[in-house]
């Protein structure tokens, strides 16, 4: 696995441990794990328009169908920003720029984990921001949410390298 911190040194890091083995199973656990949002970011329709609570009633109540979801057909890549430290003692309150200009990016959302606005945008958490982006396929998606990430700035930034990696250069020998 390969990551990079704010100071722009890549590391690298086995998969039996850190930041990768954390990830991985909360991305299982949490229903705002990065696989949830990636699916957000593709998803139109009822659904999206309504937000959870109306598609989640009517599951309870058996009547699903008008809230069933349709997908876009682009790819997704969503590569989650952490906090200097994580998934340890990770660092808090460290001021975030440039958040507008990613998410003004074309086929770019950012979603929010761990930031409060105060007088300006903070860390607080270990995963601070999830950056998605859409693209024709996902060599494009994967650029876009990495020129994405780029524009976002805060101490102690830290990001997996190798999102979607193997699979664009897989999708590019088909």
């Amino acid at each position: 696995l390969q990551f990079r911190n704010s100071a722009g040194g890549d590391r690298r890091q086995g998969e039996a441990g850190g930041l990768a083995d954390h990830v991985g199973r909360a991305r299982r656990r949490r229903h705002g794990g990065p696989l949830v949002v990636a699916g957000s970011a593709l998803e139109e329709g009822a659904a999206k328009a309504t937000g959870l609570a109306e598609p989640m009633l009517a599951c309870a109540e058996g009547n699903l169908a008008p809230y069933a979801p349709r997908w876009r057909p682009e790819a997704c890549v969503t590569v989650v920003l952490a906090s200097g430290g994580y998934p340890g003692d990770y660092e808090t309150g460290k001021e975030i720029k440039g958040v507008e200009r990613a998410a003004s990016m074309p086929d770019v959302f950012v979603f929010h984990a761990g930031t409060k606005k105060r007088r300006k945008l903070v860390t607080t958490g270990g995963r601070v921001l999830a950056v998605s982006a859409l693209g024709a396929d996902l060599a494009q998606a994967r650029a876009r949410a990495y020129d994405a990430v780029e524009a976002i700035e805060f101490k102690g930034k830290q990001f997996r390298t190798d999102i979607a990696l193997r699979a664009a250069e897989m999708e590019g020998m088909a």
